[in-house]
């Protein structure tokens, strides 16, 4: 198994009296792609703001790497070289996103925090997208994603968090989180997870 690079121990976020992450515990693995779920104002956001410091926790420790916590290059490997010259305002909703990538990777990060990626995008775009998100990961990147596609969660995601009202409340592989009472409860709904067993019985 690979070590953690990144430690999360009882990590809280407060404003004023509202708890819009409560007491998190949870370590991402070298490599690993691991998507965030969860309602509208589930805490996802919240959360990753206060990994990357955007936000300061109210409570708990973040490790990176057991510490407290060339762009053309980035573009050959995301597939815009072509649109080297070009404003990013000049290309599709699919292109800026992966130049937002390109940017991300040409600061060779350990971790990369996406946040609803596939938003806007069509089905082959997506598809296109996902291919991307693998090789990223392929090359050592812990990748967590925020994702409300749940298509996209079952088949990228190695292991999958879910929180609700801030708070961490299941957490596993997709196939088990989709039989989850709790998560199916807060989030996914009977309908979806009943059409997930039946298509995954088929298939």
């Amino acid at each position: 198994m690979s070590a953690s690079i990144l430690e999360l121990e009882n990590v809280s976020k407060h404003f004023g009296g509202i708890r819009a992450v409560s007491s998190v515990s949870v370590d991402l693995r070298e490599g690993e792609i691991v998507a965030l779920i969860g309602p509208n104002g589930a805490g996802k956001t919240t959360l990753v703001n206060v990994i990357t410091g955007v936000q300061p926790a109210s409570a708990g420790r973040i490790r990176f790497l057991g510490a407290d916590v060339a762009a053309r290059e980035q573009l050959d490997f995301t597939g815009l070289t072509a649109f080297a010259d070009r404003a990013a305002s000049a290309l599709t909703l699919a292109g800026r996103k992966r130049v937002e990538l390109a940017k991300s990777l040409a600061m060779k990060p350990k971790i990369l925090m996406l946040d609803e990626v596939n938003a806007g995008l069509n089905s082959s775009e997506i598809d296109g997208a996902l291919t991307l998100i693998r090789r990223v990961s392929e090359r050592g990147v812990t990748i967590l994603i925020i994702e409300h596609l749940m298509k996209v969660v079952l088949s990228l995601a190695q292991r999958v968090l879910v929180l609700h009202h801030g708070e961490l409340i299941a957490e596993g592989k997709p196939s088990d989180i989709v039989d989850d009472p709790r998560v199916i409860e807060a989030y996914l709904g009977e309908k979806f997870a009943r059409r997930f067993k039946e298509t995954a019985s088929h298939g």
